[in-house]
């Protein structure tokens, strides 16, 4: 029975205040899924020493972080060279959620 389906079950409600119940095809947001995701890869990263969680970000930048579009408005501000990998896994860079916005 390889490549068959032989158990599909949904659960739960796609707007729960009409209570339309999900079904195989409903489509939903992944939202944080990709963070466990991107995290295990940089994990691989730091244990293949490619990436070191505590050297600051900008050193892997081929340009200065303001000199990216949409960071242009940290020139002058020196801040953004303590970032490192490790702060932005933990969400302690000190930017904002959803700065681009």
């Amino acid at each position: 029975m390889t490549g068959k389906i032989v158990y599909l079950k949904t659960y739960g409600f796609s707007r729960s205040e009409k209570e339309s119940s999900l079904t195989p095809d409903s489509v939903m947001s992944a939202a944080s899924f990709t963070k466990v995701a991107f995290a295990y890869m940089v994990m691989q990263l730091v244990q293949e020493s490619v990436l070191d969680l505590d050297k600051p970000v900008y050193q892997y930048l081929p340009k200065p972080l303001p000199e990216y579009g949409r960071y242009s408005d940290l020139v002058g501000d020196e801040r953004y060279k303590k970032i490192t990998a490790r702060m932005l896994l933990d969400h302690t860079s000190g930017f904002p959620n959803w700065r681009r916005f």
